[in-house]
This record gives structure tokens, C-alpha cells and sequence, in this order.
């Protein structure tokens, strides 16, 4: 996701860098792909990346109000449902 935000000029696709893109309001909805992650404690790897998402947005769209919504529940058995009651 960070890649997504990160402008062109940076190497990223640059998603937010249209001059004429000024959201009122910037709606995220991250973090479960992370459950899964390698990086232990796995709830601080999954909010240092909502972190840095949410920081990288407010860099670029500083007057976008930033709505995060939490982790959605899943099927999926390798994502730990610890770890996403722990993150919400």
C-alpha cells in the first residue's frame, strides 16, 4: 500500500499525486494481510503499518480527514483471530 502512496517521482505509483485530487476525506481499511506476517510481535508490525499508511497519506493530502476502519473479520484460517481482536 505504501508503494501505491509513495509519488512517482519516489518510485512509487503515486495514487494520491494528482494536483486536482483533493478529498474531503480519505477512507483506509488495511491491516489484515499483515495477520499472517512474519515480523513477531505481529500486532506491532500491523500497527506500525497502519502507522506509516496513515502518516504517508497525511503527508500528501494534509487537509483529507483520514477515516480507519478496522480489520474485517475472515474465514481465512492462517489469519489469526488473536491478532485481529488484538488490533481492533
Amino acid at each position: 500500500m505504501l508503494y501505491r502512496l509513495l509519488p512517482r517521482s519516489a518510485g512509487g505509483l503515486g495514487h494520491l499525486g494528482a494536483a486536482d485530487l483533493n478529498p474531503d476525506f480519505v477512507v483506509l481499511m488495511l491491516g489484515i494481510n499483515n495477520t499472517w506476517a512474519a515480523e513477531e510481535p505481529v500486532v506491532d508490525s500491523i500497527l506500525a503499518g497502519v502507522q506509516a499508511v496513515i502518516a504517508s497519506v497525511h503527508e500528501r493530502k494534509p487537509r483529507a480527514h483520514i477515516v480507519l476502519q478496522s480489520i474485517l473479520p475472515t474465514n481465512d484460517s492462517e489469519k489469526n483471530p488473536d491478532h485481529r481482536a488484538a488490533c481492533q
